[in-house]
């Protein structure tokens, strides 16, 4: 028994020094801490009156906007661990970590040139825009909570939104997919699926709320909204729809 209580102390005090050693230490140094000189000066100017960021200046950053910047890097965002609002559209962004960011909300990073981006840990996420980009994947599973998703323009050849049940609107236009399941998105309002010319089937069945349906030149041999009786506007030329 004292064996065995002797080696929980060992790993409680192995895995409290690790986390320790993790953790950030303040005041941080901004000229170091954030390498882009654009961020940097945005850190200063609207979050730190010097060149040190301390701990309450960090904590009390919720919201962050810096679209059309000309930003780089946005290295240093993992500092702002209460961030909820993060805009860094039309900036030349090739990575982004969020993954301390984990009280994030609302992300809108389209028009940069990431190639990944990865939301795994940002599980509280209700938007998410990231069309325009040049994404080779796009993980959602453990984003349960999206409501409103923007992926156009992504160069996505799959997407998988079955686990995001809460979808209200969905842009993912102008990508290579094939295959689009929106069956276990029950609550879609909105969807634009438009210039995917591989897209050739599409089961709106289950989607009974919607409003807005976008599917030109999909490839659709087949279009079946006779249990959509709330759509109101329908765009669906250059197909191979049959009368």
């Amino acid at each position: 028994m004292k064996k065995l209580l002797a080696l929980l102390f060992i790993i409680a005090l192995f895995m409290f020094s690790t986390a320790l050693a993790g953790s950030i230490s303040y005041p941080v140094d901004i000229n170091t801490a954030f390498p882009d000189p654009i961020f940097r000066a945005y850190v200063k100017d609207r979050i730190s009156d010097d060149d040190e960021l301390s701990q309450a200046e960090a904590e009390g950053v919720t919201e962050i906007y810096v679209y059309s910047k000309g930003i780089s890097s946005l290295k240093g965002i993992e500092y702002f661990a209460n961030l909820e609002l993060l805009g860094c559209l039309d900036n030349h962004l090739n990575t982004l970590d969020l993954s301390n960011n984990t009280k994030l909300l609302e992300l809108i990073c389209g028009d940069n040139n990431l190639s990944t981006l990865d939301v795994t840990k940002n599980t509280k996420l209700t938007v998410l825009h990231c069309f325009k980009n040049n994404l080779n994947g796009l993980n959602l599973g453990n984003n349960t909570d999206l409501e409103i998703l923007g992926c156009s323009n992504c160069n996505l050849s799959t997407l998988d939104v079955t686990k995001n049940t809460k979808l209200l609107m969905l842009w993912c236009h102008d990508n290579q997919l094939s295959t689009l399941d929106i069956t276990k998105n029950t609550n879609l309002l909105r969807l634009y699926c438009s210039d995917n010319e591989n897209l050739n089937t599409l089961n709106f069945g289950n989607n009974t709320d919607l409003e807005i349906l976008g599917c030109s030149n999909c490839n659709l041999s087949t279009l079946d909204v006779t249990k959509n009786t709330k759509l109101e506007q329908l765009y669906c030329d250059i197909n191979n729809l049959s009368a």
